[in-house]
């Protein structure tokens, strides 16, 4: 349902007398999808949905407003493009026949997905899930509205470089937090530098899960990878995936940051592993860094690093001492014998070649030992708050499965069942400049070149939501085009092949589909089919009842146009759909017959004879 409200719809902040946002200007209206939900939807009796942020194959998420906490929040629908669509009512989900299993099994993970999440909210480097709950035949997740920059702009205002210092003081929170949730039994599967958020308190939280058909590139959904953080199992729905994966995600993460440049993508590297040691490239990373990060992203998951808490146990890992410039190193001193070079192999025997005295171990500085005795103890801390918080959350997850609760899915037939439950208010953050899943002009690499590529006949909506273009500044006109399909791009401003920096705004001409369209045959259809195949044409229409036996009840009976005429969709072109309804039975009152009264008539009789006394004496001759 629709509630009017005094809000922008692009930020929530309350709007002046004149009704124009001074920090967005004038909302516009014409350019929505409707294949999403119109700004001013209000859900669950609390919930202000506002304009779209962003969209993938399985959600969509809307910037909205929480109505009972007074705050901001964003709201990601359940709604995967290629096994639904939206009703004309413009806030219901049809689901494709065909498609409902598949839409039935990914929808009960989504309310799984974040339902867990929510009851983990205890942890503050995870976007934090406030509600789940079932309307329009689907399911939304109600999140708070997260502050701070992304990891992507963190590493740009760094010089796209961050010390292993830095990353010693950064990661282990999120590592902590990866490893809870493994076991809970949640994978996320899309670490990278876009879904990583870096607070004002210099936190990193973790945003942007996901179903696991979401980031798998062959599934039956729109999906989302990134490129050198997806593990090669991510390419293909018949390997199996885990805490591996996250494995390979956060050690793609580490080589970026250490190294200032993206891996090869998994892909590229079953073809040909050229990756370069993170060593090699930044010769400040220590070896055994380096090594555990290489051992992390192995393309094979059998030879890769397991677990989270393997990966910090070894990324942590003291190795055994070595000097640096400032460490002072005795030279041993080396006896020859027997005329045979000091650098000759020892046999591997014990007390062999005893002529060649052993050297001595060497002389480490005083600063080089208070280092070692720091790591040591960072590394302890580390791993004793990473098994008490495991520990915790799995023992709030008994606590929790123990209460039981009832399904909330409004719509019969649908198996998944839910405990609606909403998670205490958490404590009001300060303002924010990105959203959670969001690409906006601070989130953009402002000082790099980028080579455009030939947007033409691409889907704009995947284009203008998809990391991969997160430096552009899309801004879209609509126009009829009868050789491009509708929504798909049919020109851009810049050519392909310009070099352009982070931030650039690119203008984008978006095919509306042909200006007039072929009406469709509508003889022995449904009225409910019949102008679902308008809604999905474009064509404008109404729907009367008419009386007749030309069709049977609820079927097409006849349009304002006939089938195969043109219906003009740039003129909004209204059509009238008549639906046939059964006429009343005509019934002849029942009447006496009408009594008729005919002559009487007097039974047919023979002639009277006369007997023969009665005959005259007659006389005879004598």
């Amino acid at each position: 349902m629709k509630k009017k409200t005094n809000l922008c719809m692009s930020c929530m902040k309350e709007l002046p007398p004149d009704g124009v946002c001074p920090v967005c200007g004038p909302f516009d209206k014409s350019s929505r999808n409707p294949s999403y939900l119109a700004p001013e939807t209000f859900l669950a009796g609390r919930y202000t949905v506002g304009k779209l942020i962003g969209c993938c194959g399985e959600s969509a998420l809307y910037i909205g407003f929480d109505t009972v906490l007074n705050k901001k929040v964003t709201v990601r629908e359940y709604m995967p493009e290629s096994l639904c669509r939206r009703e004309k009512d413009g806030e219901g989900i049809a689901v494709k026949p065909e498609k409902l299993p598949l839409y039935k099994t990914y929808l009960a993970e989504f309310i799984e997905l974040h339902s867990t999440l929510m009851r983990s909210s205890s942890t503050n480097c995870i976007q934090t899930v406030l509600d789940v709950f079932s309307e329009n035949n689907t399911a939304y997740a109600v999140m708070d509205y997260i502050g701070g920059i992304s990891l992507k702009s963190y590493l740009a205002g760094c010089g796209e470089v961050l010390s292993w210092e830095q990353v010693k003081d950064l990661f282990p929170p999120i590592l902590t937090t990866l490893s809870m949730l493994h076991s809970l039994g949640i994978i996320h599967r899309g670490i990278s530098p876009s879904t990583i958020f870096v607070s004002e308190k210099n936190e990193l939280r973790l945003i942007g899960f996901s179903i696991s058909a979401a980031r798998t590139s062959d599934s039956d959904i729109g999906y989302e990878v990134f490129g050198g953080y997806a593990a090669p199992e991510q390419y293909s729905s018949a390997r199996r995936n885990g805490s591996w994966t996250d494995v390979y995600g956060i050690s793609a993460l580490l080589y970026r940051c250490l190294t200032g440049i993206t891996p090869p993508t998994a892909a590229e590297r079953l073809a040909e592993d050229s990756m370069v040691e993170p060593m090699l490239i930044n010769r400040n990373i220590p070896k055994n860094v380096s090594d555990v990060i290489i051992k992390g992203m192995a393309p094979e998951s059998d030879n890769r690093i397991s677990t989270i808490s393997e990966f910090v146990d070894r990324l942590f890992e003291q190795p055994a001492p070595v000097t640096d410039s400032s460490a002072e190193i005795a030279i041993p001193n080396v006896k020859a014998a027997s005329g045979k070079s000091s650098h000759m192999e020892n046999n591997g025997k014990n007390g062999a070649n005893d002529n060649y005295a052993k050297p001595s171990k060497p002389v480490i500085s005083a600063k080089a030992k208070n280092q070692i005795k720091r790591d040591k103890i960072k590394f302890i801390v580390i791993a004793s708050a990473l098994s008490l918080i495991i520990l915790g959350f799995l023992l709030a997850m008994i606590i929790t499965a123990s209460s039981g609760g009832d399904g909330v899915i409004d719509k019969p037939g649908y198996t998944a069942q839910t405990p609606r439950a909403t998670a205490p208010p958490p404590p009001e953050k300060s303002e924010i400049t990105d959203i959670a899943g969001v690409t906006s002009p601070s989130d953009r690499f402002t000082g790099e070149t980028y080579q455009l590529p030939d947007f033409k006949n691409t889907v704009f909506s995947t284009v203008s939501t998809s990391s991969q273009y997160s430096y552009l500044v899309f801004n879209p006109t609509y126009e009829f085009n009868s050789e491009i399909e509708a929504g798909q791009i049919i020109s851009q401003s810049i050519k392909e092949g310009t070099f352009v920096t982070g931030g650039t705004e690119i203008g984008v001409v978006v095919s509306k589909g042909p200006e007039k369209v072929a009406l469709p045959e509508y003889k022995d259809i449904l009225a409910e089919d019949y102008v679902k195949q308008l809604a999905d044409l474009g064509i404008k229409y109404r729907t009367e009842e008419e009386e007749t036996r030309e069709a049977e009840e609820g079927y097409v009976a006849r349009c304002s146009k006939e089938a195969g005429e043109d219906v003009s969709l740039a003129e909004s072109e209204e059509i009238v759909v008549y639906i046939a309804k059964k006429p009343p039975e005509t019934t002849v009152p029942e009447t006496e017959p009408p009594v008729t009264t005919t002559a009487e008539t007097l039974p047919e009789t023979e002639p009277p004879v006369e007997s023969e006394e009665e005959k005259p004496a007659t006389e005879t001759e004598p």
